[in-house]
């Protein structure tokens, strides 16, 4: 199989981005496949992207709209969708620079590049392993040529190099993705001895010795990590977990606290330490640590919306409204005054206080009637209503804002939304797809998508959605009625009455082991 050869081109590519230039750099290099690009939107938080394959022998093209919140995350998710539809037996190359940078998608370029011009080249094969890792674990299909590809590239650095810790750690991350914790440990363990205090290496030889029941082992490895890696935080969070599911709470805040005095000028910690007051219904010490952050607001800018944050994760719905009121008036920034304003705005529907909530989304669209985030709020407020009239000018609002950002999920989801109680199907089931296709793990969208198909009568289709839905989360109760209903249209009664029979032995179960059950 000859190298594919992809153009990847955005705004300052010099040269046309299109199927034809694609095609014809293809048959120069002799290339099955091309990929071309292109960058075609970018706001302060976020890349909206176009790319497609072109499979030269068969005519076909492959599409994939997206957007992600920065260039990198969307060149990891154009990566993994190019070697989904490719497959192992292929190789992506680069024949132009893109300004994507150094992303993921360079990244495989130059390592493949290396890996097959230069085969001892241990350095390009571990970076090009790692990339297949990412891929292989962030897919839930889990795809089979991505791990022959990692296991490939460590066989061929392992045969040259026995104690290559690129080599153990890779193999040790293969151990684990076949559930085989004692030679993963054994294969960490002696990566760590030869590369000591690699603080992500430390984290999963303590995450794989606390799978083996070796918890002593990992609080031993994490305090010895955080000692040399004091601002990486997962390793604190691991050992702080280790201590509440070991009935340690006073080590636990010993800990939270060594983290904030590790990290003063960073905020999380003392967030943490002031949800880990809370739960232990020590509330005045949960309140000092939030006034520690607003307090400082110098060093602390975001401390006002954290404490708000704080507050309506714990219900403490007036406190929230008031740390939300007290940043609002505090800020000088006038580009974060309506991200306030908004924040309260949830508070206030959660109160259930929807007249509120719509005169100050009102007040916020009046000094900017252009703020979608904004009008999608007045939307979602005006299908609560449910009205006729509210649910028509709801619609009216999400299909202006779906025109607009038509590569946001949620809002297609919502606009779905509105037209389900428009009884607009057909149209309705279109946004959902297209939101599916945008964030393939939206159960949301996926639940409703499915709901769609046994209103429909389109029982198989019910039935796949509902069982991609349980892929993702196999005690979705949701999901298993659907799939239930859907059987009962397609007559598979047995399969049906089996379905929501575990259904309610499942819910008589769980009432029996609640307290006075």
């Amino acid at each position: 199989m000859r190298t594919v050869s992809p153009t990847v081109a955005i705004k300052s590519f010099a040269g046309n981005a299109d199927r034809q230039t694609a095609t014809d750099l293809a048959k120069r290099t002799k290339a099955q496949y091309a990929i071309f690009g292109t960058l075609v939107g970018s706001a302060k938080d976020s890349v909206r992207f176009r790319v497609s394959l072109v499979d030269l022998a068969k005519d076909k093209v492959d599409d994939l709209d997206g957007r992600d919140s920065t260039a990198e995350a969307a060149a990891g998710r154009i990566t993994v969708w190019a070697l989904e539809v490719l497959g192992r037996s292929h190789r992506i190359g680069a024949t132009r620079k893109s300004s994507f940078g150094s992303t993921s998608i360079d990244a495989m370029r130059a390592f493949q590049r290396a890996v097959e011009l230069q085969p001892d080249n241990e350095d390009a094969a571990a970076k090009l392993s790692e990339i297949f890792l990412m891929a292989y674990t962030s897919d839930a299909k889990h795809p089979p040529h991505f791990l022959k590809e990692i296991e490939d590239n460590t066989k061929k650095i392992l045969d040259k190099n026995p104690k290559s810790y690129d080599g153990l750690r890779l193999r040790g991350y293969l151990y684990l993705l076949r559930k085989d914790l004692p030679h993963a440990v054994e294969d960490f363990k002696l990566a760590n001895s030869l590369k000591p205090n690699q603080a992500d290496l430390m984290l999963v030889l303590a995450q794989s010795y606390i799978a083996d029941k070796k918890v002593p082992e990992a609080e031993a490895l994490a305090k010895q990590g955080i000692e040399g890696n004091k601002e990486y935080f997962p390793l604190y969070n691991l050992l702080a977990q280790v201590y509440m599911q070991t009935n340690r709470p006073q080590q636990a805040e010993e800990l939270l606290k060594l983290k904030a005095s590790n990290n003063p000028r960073n905020a999380t910690p003392l967030v943490e330490l002031a949800a880990f007051y809370w739960t232990q219904n020590r509330k005045p010490e949960a309140e000092a640590q939030l006034n520690r952050l607003t307090s400082n607001v110098k060093d602390f800018p975001a401390a006002h919306a954290l404490a708000g944050d704080f507050h309506f994760r714990f219900r403490e719905y007036d406190k929230a409204v008031d740390q939300y009121r007290k940043g609002f008036q505090q800020t000088p920034d006038a580009a974060q005054k309506p991200i306030f304003q908004k924040k309260i705005v949830t508070v206030l529907i959660a109160q259930g206080k929807m007249a509120e909530a719509n005169q100050l989304v009102a007040e916020i669209l009046k000094e900017n009637p252009k703020d979608d985030q904004a009008i999608a709020m007045r939307a979602s407020l005006e299908l609560r209503a449910g009205t006729r009239e509210k649910v028509l000018a709801a619609l009216n609002d999400l299909q202006s804002l779906v025109s607009k950002n038509k590569d946001n999920p949620v809002l297609r989801f919502e606009y779905a939304r509105a037209l389900l109680l428009n009884n607009d199907l057909d149209q309705a089931r279109v946004q959902l797809q297209e939101a599916i296709k945008l964030r393939p793990d939206y159960v949301l969208a996926k639940l409703a998508l499915a709901q769609v198909y046994v209103t429909k009568g389109e029982f198989p289709r019910a039935v796949e959605v509902a069982n991609d839905v349980l892929q993702y989360d196999a005690n979705s109760l949701p999901a298993k009625l659907l799939r239930s209903s859907a059987m009962i249209g397609l007559k598979e009664y047995v399969q049906a009455r089996q379905e929501l029979n575990a259904i309610l032995e499942k819910n008589r179960a769980g009432r029996a082991n609640r307290p006075g059950g």
